[in-house]
């Protein structure tokens, strides 16, 4: 088995300010090159919106007074012909963000799925040095060295992807709801110290291991989404980690496939950066009630900010899932 060790440097810095991120660079800013060295291999400097534009549907913007949870500035509403409509039901994931995961619910959550801990990450370092055992519902408290926001970021991930169900099985997982795939592989979850470099998982684990910085900013763990190109935060970018990690952990896991270790040949190999591709695809077109149309624009940016990660882009055709 190998590691992908060298996963996501840039989601790590992303989740630790999770007040908006600017990147650049095209596919540089995935890799931490520099938009120089991304351009002398032949890949975009302009951002990878630019890059991708001709295969992804155009986004008509208009600025409105509503306000984005993460970043406080006016929020961009868009129309796009091919996102699903919302549905008018009562529950969903902006809905369930606003309640407190429930001791039953945790008790659950924690017999479905193995979470596992590294030392300090929960544990206060002030007198009496106590561990935390369940989330705070004021996220952002600090508790010592560890945070209570950690706890309901995770959670509130694990909720939202019980709650949110697509109308048609996902590509590559081959799934309508990514909770129920999650237990059914057996997946352990690791949350390792912000000491490590970055989240990673070893092929046919089982075992996924995520930095403890990607569930500890300030308010991650109560809005679902925010983005505009290479300003992205919020859960939604949480659970696409752990779809992606879980692509390499899962039975039969696949390893990017290029020399960099980190990018892949194409959509069509079927690695991880394909699992989150398709992901962000099946938030835009087959969430249904469970997201807003914004956040459905949300996840089409997100997807565009995906594909320069495969080494041979993907055509139109290639990109009408089947």
């Amino acid at each position: 088995m190998q590691a992908d060790r060298q996963e996501f440097p840039w989601f790590e810095v992303a989740m630790a300010a999770l007040g908006g991120l600017v990147v650049g660079g095209g596919i540089g800013w995935a890799l931490g090159r520099s938009g120089s060295q991304a351009s002398a291999q032949g890949l975009p400097a302009g951002g990878v919106a630019a890059a991708a534009g001709a295969l992804l549907p155009s986004v008509k913007t208009q600025v409105t007074t509503d306000r984005a949870p993460s970043i406080g500035k006016p929020r961009q509403e868009a129309v796009v012909a091919d996102v699903a409509p919302v549905s008018m039901y009562s529950v969903d994931v902006d809905g369930l963000l606003r309640t407190c995961p429930t001791a039953a619910e945790i008790a659950t959550i924690r017999r479905d799925i193995h979470i596992e801990f590294d030392d300090g990450v929960l544990r206060a370092t002030g007198p009496g040095g106590m561990g935390v055992t369940r989330p705070d519902c004021t996220p952002g408290v600090v508790v010592g060295r560890g945070r209570s926001d950690v706890l309901l970021c995770l959670f509130n991930a694990l909720r939202a992807m019980k709650l949110i169900t697509f109308d048609r099985p996902m590509p590559i997982l081959n799934t309508t709801n990514l909770y129920e795939w999650w237990v059914q592989q057996g997946i352990t979850i690791h949350v390792v110290s912000s000491s490590a470099l970055a989240s990673n998982a070893v092929l046919g684990s089982r075992r996924v291991n995520i930095l403890e910085g990607v569930f500890s900013g300030p308010g991650s763990g109560t809005f679902w989404s925010s983005y505009t190109p290479s300003h992205f935060a919020g859960l939604y970018i949480v659970v696409g980690l752990l779809v992606h990690e879980a692509r390499h952990a899962m039975t039969g896991g696949k390893r990017h496939d290029m020399a960099d270790h980190q990018t892949d040949s194409s959509l069509g190999y079927g690695g991880a950066w394909a699992a989150h591709y398709w992901y962000f695809r099946w938030l835009t077109e087959h969430s249904d009630r469970y997201l807003t149309v914004q956040e459905k624009i949300d996840a089409r940016g997100m997807a565009t900010e995906i594909l320069p990660l495969f080494h041979t882009r993907p055509t139109p055709d290639q990109l009408v899932a089947g």
